[in-house]
């Protein structure tokens, strides 16, 4: 797949060698082939890539053969090679039209209707040649897409545009390693806006790594070695054996160092290893005391990881919290801490699912949300037993909006009204607040499923009951919330 992407990369460098070839052909008469001209190129000569030239040349003979067989005066030939030479697809341009040779042309075609300056140049007889030419070349060359390289090509277009390609590169980062990363975090998630904000956050890591592989170590020639070398493997995208070089260093006596654990857990990020990253973490704090670190320690790493996931949406912050609260349940010792770490877990996976359009991370948040309710009772710790049911209550709302039938809906019904027998309006009043509003969204999406009018009249009891509170206390942004909650059963009403 690495390969496949490289070669596509070359694609756009390689119609702009030709059509820049062409145009010197059959406007200057330069030669009675395109592949005469082509050599003299700057953008073919400047090629250093070993697949790039070979690409040129074929798609030089290809396109002379789509000029030979059109029905195109020499004139009309005249001016969409021009056109071609002036507007050729970019890598953006490729990745936007899912490497489908008609959509890159037609989107293409639109673009230099908008903003080509020469008159010949936007008659739509002039735009049609282009684009038929530009298609038809392109044709043999493009492989049609599937979503997820579709997806991958435009993160790497993105990486291009955004300067962040050259940042890199500047770093001594290949194109390969970059490319690794945009694949494996387009595997992972249907998102595109999820994908490149993950992106983003994985280059930045994979600088931070060259950057401090660089820097001289007080720890001596063996670290320094091992460093030397996993900065050279993240470099060229081998993550997997980077990350295997660290885990070996740290199974020497003398190299339990928190220098290579800082870059283990870096490394686990990029090559997407959640689980890894969560053990270095934890093993650092661990060294950091010379022993094992107690329950809120631990937690307070996993706080760290959720909110940065949370607040910044980054899923790999997210995945190495899920991973964390699963540590730190191990090193729970009481049904306070057991309760706690479970609704951590639930949390975690909650906040990634509701992100995922599957269901799997929701359907384990539940499960840990109930788990903790057997270690947090409603007769010892009842506010934080009430939390957990509004936790599940979310969990169980959102994946009853998911699917076509009301069961889960209605064990969201179920936990919210559980929830309200702890959190009443005298003890909590803007929870119980929060909890009538939670219960309000939920009874509108019980009606939309089922058209029963009674569900629309709980939804605008429950609203109203959340409104008289939020005003009293002056929490304006959930009284705003609400009364959009209101005009939406107002219209759902009919006015």
């Amino acid at each position: 797949m690495v390969e496949k992407v490289l070669h596509a990369g070359n694609i756009a460098v390689a119609f702009s060698s030709v059509a820049t070839a062409a145009d010197l052909t059959v406007t200057g008469g330069a030669g009675a082939a395109i592949s005469a001209s082509l050599s003299a190129t700057d953008l073919f000569k400047r090629s250093s890539d070993k697949d790039a030239r070979p690409l040129a040349q074929k798609m030089a003979a290809h396109m002379q053969d789509v000029l030979d067989r059109s029905h195109l005066t020499e004139g009309r030939k005249r001016v969409a090679t021009q056109m071609l030479a002036l507007y050729p697809p970019s890598k953006s341009d490729l990745a936007a039209g899912n490497m489908d040779a008609p959509t890159v042309a037609t989107t293409l075609r639109a673009r230099v209707a908008d903003t080509a300056t020469d008159p010949a140049h936007k008659t739509d007889t002039a735009l049609d040649d282009f684009a038929g030419i530009l298609a038809d070349t392109l044709a043999p060359f493009l492989e049609p897409q599937d979503h997820k390289d579709a997806m991958l090509q435009e993160l790497l277009a993105r990486t291009g545009s955004s300067g962040q390609s050259d940042r890199l590169r500047n770093e001594g980062i290949t194109e390969t390693a970059i490319i690794r990363l945009a694949q494996r975090i387009a595997r992972e998630t249907d998102n595109l806006g999820q994908a490149w904000l993950d992106l983003q956050n994985a280059m930045d890591i994979a600088v931070r790594v060259q950057q401090e592989g660089r820097l001289p170590s007080n720890h001596g020639d063996f670290v320094d070695e091992v460093l030397a070398r996993v900065t050279g493997l993240a470099a060229e995208g081998e993550y997997t054996a980077a990350s295997d070089a660290i885990a070996t260093a740290l199974e020497a006596e003398d190299a339990r160092r928190a220098r290579l654990l800082d870059r283990g857990i870096e490394i686990a990020m990029l090559e997407g290893n959640s689980t890894t990253a969560a053990a270095y973490l934890i093993r650092k704090a661990d060294l950091e005391v010379g022993g094992a670190v107690d329950f809120d320690a631990i937690r307070a790493i996993f706080i760290t990881h959720y909110k940065k996931g949370r607040d910044k949406g980054i899923a790999i912050n997210l995945e190495i919290s899920i991973a964390l609260a699963r540590l730190v349940l191990t090193r729970a010792s009481t049904a306070d801490e057991r309760g706690t770490a479970l609704n951590d877990l639930g949390a975690s996976l909650q906040t990634l699912g509701d992100r995922e359009s599957g269901t799997d991370r929701l359907e384990e948040a539940v499960i840990a949300y109930r788990s903790a309710l057997m270690e947090r009772t409603r007769d010892r710790v009842p506010l934080d037993w009430a939390m957990t049911q509004m936790n599940l209550g979310t969990a169980l709302q959102t994946l009853g909006e998911r699917e076509s039938g009301t069961a889960r809906l209605e064990e969201a019904v179920t936990a919210y009204r559980a929830a309200l027998e702890e959190r009443t309006r005298d003890r909590v009043p803007l929870e119980w607040a929060m909890t009538q509003a939670n219960l309000a969204h939920l009874e509108r999406a019980v009606f939309d499923k089922t058209g029963e009018a009674k569900h629309l009249e709980r939804a605008e009891a429950h609203a109203r009951a959340a409104q008289e509170v939020f005003h009293a206390a002056g929490a304006s942004h959930y009284e705003e919330k609400i009364e959009r909650t209101l005009s939406t059963i107002a219209a759902r009403r009919g006015g």
